[in-house]
């Protein structure tokens, strides 16, 4: 069976890496640069363009979320993730959260505003371990909540209406 024609006509890795590692730097640095020229042969951004995205919201667009407001909500730790990527809970009413620590490793539940202030912290659930943590009201707006010890892994938003 004959080989592709594109395997026919690349160079075998080992070739291009010994002629890389023999070319002068300044023709590396040259190929480097390349890539970044612009259509009229210039390299680099114009003093009047941005290098970042050119235009930028003036507020976070909203969160939506497809989970029902409730008073009760379940909410089970797991392979260091949350069931649930989002909550709604009702705005000027308390609500309790069913915590099930089914991992291996420590969670808890918080919650904090947009600008990361504190308005709830549960306790640290052990594996195995339940818990039943009473959150208080909520004013209307949107939150975050999280698992302080794994933040990255386990938060979402919280949407009190």
């Amino acid at each position: 069976m004959a080989a592709p024609h594109f395997l026919l006509h690349a160079a075998p890795v080992t070739d291009i890496g010994r002629a890389a590692r023999r070319a002068p730097i300044g023709v590396l640095l040259l190929l480097a640069l390349s890539g970044c020229a612009k259509d009229d042969g210039s390299v680099g951004v114009d003093p009047t363009e941005s290098a970042s995205a050119s235009t930028t919201p003036s507020e976070s667009p909203a969160a939506t979320c497809d989970e029902p407001s409730q008073t009760k909500i379940e909410l089970v730790a797991k392979n260091v993730h949350f069931n649930v990527r989002c909550l709604v809970v009702p705005a000027g009413k308390p609500f309790t959260v069913a915590f099930e620590n089914k991992d291996f490793t420590n969670h808890n539940f918080s919650i904090y505003t947009l600008d990361f202030a504190s308005k709830f912290t549960g306790d640290i659930a052990y594996p195995e371990e339940k818990f039943s943590y009473k959150v208080p009201a909520l004013e209307t707006g949107q939150y975050l909540f999280q698992c302080d010890i794994h933040p990255a892994d386990m938060s979402g938003p919280l949407i009190v209406q």
